[in-house]
């Protein structure tokens, strides 16, 4: 890459009337001529040259220039002053004039050969991976990049691996190869890339376990749920939905943390997962349990238990109604449920389901019945309970499967975001894209942007595979919709046919870190974006998403964009990076802007015998040669309000006594304000 310092270094001077001096990027060359005509070779494309002549007459020069005779097919170069910009790869031919443009010497001419510098490619062979024995590992170059050319060569290798490994890459020559790991240990794979001229090579490391291991993960307790029973009554404790993410639960630990005073109450089976209590004394008891596994012990559950003297009836609860999604399965709850008994049985049963439902509940004779809800509207469903001595009327809980609950399906398009070459179609694949609630998709293929020349169409558009049919050269955007009946979700993608320029995917944006700023200070965006594009700019788009009431700020345009806070609270700023017509998702910073105000404390000076006793103070406050005075109460401390940015400010304090009287200030205290970036991450 060239840098800004060295691109002043390529600038072109030559000194005419027989001496040439000539800057290039390398070293300076002085070269004498006795002849009339001088042809300098490789001066760069896209780099101003300047002509510096040296005369014995000012006059004379004043009233010389010079003009370009001869150009490449294409160029729109011309001269400015004394210099020009190669625009087009060629010779150009130059001759000095006169003010009134006729030509003075036709014998003396400059001829200057531009050519574009070849900028070698960079290589990128991805991060560094870790695998394990017999997975399958790809390799992923894609971020390789040639600011010269758009199609590179790849080649990869294998600098070094274990010695009894015996792995290769047959596809050597692919973007993203893949091979599968044979022994434990290091794997270094080497990428280079080519273009025509030069080439880069970059390494990456892949290091292989013998087999998979991962963090123990911490079981998660469930007590149940909380209870009211009468008196003297066995309530079993049920911890069976307490669970571990690895699947390995070893212990329960139940135990009673809080119990009425005058209560003996044990708990029976206090380590298995039901465990048993009876309640022997009226008020409230709190149930715990723990769970864990071989390293790790749960955070504690607890369950509320309130015991009454009161006889208390079979009551059925179904639980809350709910909203729920089509598909889905639906869990009830008849814990809740009180019966004069401890054994209780459950009869769960359908009032009413939509039409055409085919659906039926499992376990039904349990407390935590489920059923799949296969088609939308409303299932309505009985519960009934009994002990030995009763039953329970009947209570009902509703389930509605909704279209206001359907979730939006998710467009995805396979195959876009690419250049292709000397091809007419190109096949357009959706058929990836998914509905959660498993609805049949509705397709539709359209153009974002395509070429106003050409009969480019779309065949097949309403189908999940279409055509993209009389490409020509040009660049196209794609879109997506696909629809469930109720709610659509579009996206989209390019496609450059025979490119001769390097077209970007979607760049990023990072807006900064969040800062906390003074009012009226100068807030600076610290804004940054990554592109792909090696060849068209990346523009940087800042705008308020959120600023306090009454502001009139306004963003300065730029990468580093900047605003005045005018009023205290929060600014949210939102960064948008775009490459052409392709832009970022957008990124957020947030402003928080507090007054400036500075605290001042000392100490009070101690009472002595014969003096009178101070009993405030007086502050003396000078700014731009204005004084005011405030008498403040006795206190330590004084905060100074409204203050203003780089400003200078003088204090002096002055005690106070009973009659009024205050001391002369004996000093004075000089500061000044200045603005500092405040991250608050």
């Amino acid at each position: 890459m060239i840098s800004k310092k060295s691109m002043t270094l390529l600038t072109f001077i030559l000194v005419a009337t027989f001496t040439y001096l000539i800057k290039g990027d390398k070293s300076t060359e002085l070269i004498k001529d006795t002849s009339k005509s001088l042809i300098i070779q490789d001066i760069s494309t896209g780099i101003p040259v300047v002509i510096q002549q040296k005369t014995s007459s000012q006059s004379k020069l004043k009233e010389q220039s010079w003009t370009i005779v001869d150009k490449p097919k294409g160029s729109k170069a011309v001269f400015n002053s004394k210099s020009f910009l190669p625009d087009v790869d060629g010779e150009y031919t130059i001759k000095r004039i006169d003010a009134s443009g006729v030509i003075l010497f036709p014998e003396e001419s400059i001829h200057l050969k531009a050519k574009t510098k070849n900028t070698p490619p960079t290589s990128n062979a991805g991060k560094d991976q870790i695998g394990y024995i017999e997975d399958t590992l790809t390799l992923d170059g894609s971020k390789s990049f040639d600011t010269d050319w758009i199609f590179l060569k790849y080649k990869w290798s294998v600098s070094k691996k274990p010695p009894k490994s015996k792995v290769t890459l047959e596809k050597d020559n692919n973007v993203k190869p893949s091979f599968k790991a044979d022994t434990v240990g290091k794997y270094i794979l080497c990428l280079e890339v080519s273009d025509p001229e030069s080439s880069h090579h970059d390494e990456m490391i892949i290091t292989l376990s013998s087999k998979k291991t991962s963090e123990n993960k911490t079981p998660i307790a469930d007590a149940g749920r909380d209870v009211t029973v009468k008196v003297d009554t066995i309530v079993r404790l049920d911890g069976s939905k307490s669970y571990d993410i690895d699947g390995g639960i070893e212990k329960f630990d139940w135990f009673i943390s809080k119990k009425p005073k005058d209560s003996t109450a044990f708990i029976v089976g206090d380590t298995l997962v039901l465990a048993s209590i009876i309640v022997d004394v009226e008020g409230e008891y709190v149930v715990s349990l723990k769970v864990s596994d071989a390293e790790t012990e749960s955070e504690i559950s607890r369950i509320k238990l309130k015991v009454t003297s009161e006889s208390s009836d079979t009551v059925a609860d179904a639980g809350d109604d709910q909203n729920i999604k089509l598909n889905s399965s639906v869990y009830l709850d008849g814990s809740k449920s009180v019966g004069e008994t401890e054994e209780i049985v459950y009869k769960w049963y359908f009032v009413s389901i939509p039409e055409g439902s085919q659906a039926m509940i499992a376990k039904a004779d349990s407390v935590n019945p489920e059923f799949e809800c296969d088609k939308k509207g409303t299932y309505v469903v009985g519960l009934v309970i009994s002990d030995s001595q009763k039953e329970s009327k009947e209570d009902t809980v509703a389930v509605v499967v909704d279209n206001s609950k359907n979730s939006s399906p998710i467009a995805k398009i396979v195959g876009l975001n690419t250049y292709v070459k000397n091809r007419t179609n190109l096949i357009l694949d959706g058929s990836l894209s998914t509905d959660p609630e498993k609805d049949e998709l509705i397709y539709r293929w359209f153009f974002k942007n395509k070429p106003s020349t050409g009969n480019t169409e779309i065949l097949n558009s309403t189908s999940p595979r279409a055509t993209l049919s009389g490409l020509v050269t040009a660049y196209y955007m794609i879109g997506l919709e696909v629809s469930d009946g109720d709610k659509t979700d579009t996206t989209e993608g390019w496609v450059m046919v025979n490119p001769s320029i390097s077209i970007t995917e979607k760049p990023s944006s990072d807006a900064g870190y969040n800062q906390k700023a003074f009012i009226t200070s100068e807030v600076k965006l610290r804004g940054s974006g990554k592109s792909n594009s090696y060849i068209k700019k990346l523009n940087y788009n800042w705008s308020f998403k959120k600023k306090p009431y009454g502001s009139k700020a306004t963003l300065a345009k730029g990468k580093d964009a900047s605003f005045k806070a005018d009023i205290l609270g929060e600014y949210l700023v939102e960064l948008e990076t775009s490459v052409g017509k392709i832009k970022s998702n957008k990124d957020v910073v947030k402003i928080t802007v507090v007054p400036l105000e500075i605290k001042l404390k000392w100490n009070p000076p101690k009472k002595k015998k014969g003096k009178k006793a101070v009993t405030g103070y007086k502050v003396y406050f000078k700014h731009n040669n204005e004084e005011k005075e405030k008498k403040i109460g006795l206190v330590s401390s004084y905060i100074l309000p409204k203050l203003e940015l780089n400003q200078t400010y003088f204090i002096k304090l002055a005690a106070c006594v009973e009659s009024g009287q205050c001391t002369k200030p004996t000093g004075e205290l000089m500061f000044e304000t200045k603005n500092k970036e405040i991250r608050n991450d």
